[in-house]
């Protein structure tokens, strides 16, 4: 095992949940998880450079932001730090799936290992988009403090104001008002 394997190996045996003997087929350790492919690149020497394994570990950050899980998501970051910007067939971030959920720290984690608040996917939507749409004040508050703009506007031109107010949630208009910067659509 070379002096990569070896520097991998375990921290990946944390992350990855491993099939078993039995179950090995195919170019990954078992089909029941990709990511035991990624263990497998790595522990047998050589660096993950197979599309098909730069994608299973992609695929598990962002299983383990689904999946609420802040420490397999920062085990994974520690591995390789360009993982806070990967994205999705819909183009969307680590962060706009941790947008999605309810956890402030997982939020943070992600912006403070370089995630770009105001990252937009396929269909302009950025992280407060996603938080403000969810209903997620607290994420939306985190946001805004971080950098995230309001007169973002998705492809269809909306704000993050006018998704509230087309929500009807005043509760979020309110929060968004008194940051002052809510950039209303034009009806």
């Amino acid at each position: 095992m070379n002096r990569y394997a070896q520097a991998f190996a375990a921290p990946l045996a944390m992350v990855f949940t491993l099939s078993s003997p039995a179950d090995r087929s195919g170019p990954f350790l078992g089909h029941d998880t990709q990511a035991g492919g990624v263990y497998e690149a790595v522990a047998s020497g050589g660096r993950p450079i197979d599309p098909a394994a730069q994608r299973a570990i992609a695929s598990a950050v962002f299983d383990a932001v689904k999946a609420n899980d802040p420490r397999r998501v920062r085990a994974l970051l520690d591995l390789d730090p360009a993982l806070v910007a990967s994205r999705d067939v819909t183009g969307r971030t680590p962060l706009h799936c941790a947008a999605l959920g309810t956890s402030l720290p997982l939020l943070e984690l992600l912006i403070d290992r370089g995630a770009k608040v105001n990252a937009t996917d396929r269909q302009g939507w950025t992280p407060l988009h996603v938080a403000v749409n969810k209903g997620s004040c607290d994420l939306v508050g985190c946001l805004l403090n971080r950098g995230a703009r309001l007169d973002a506007r998705t492809a269809t031109g909306q704000t993050a104001f006018n998704l509230a107010d087309d929500n009807g949630d005043d509760r979020m208009k309110g929060l968004l008002g008194a940051m002052g910067r809510g950039i209303p659509r034009p009806r």
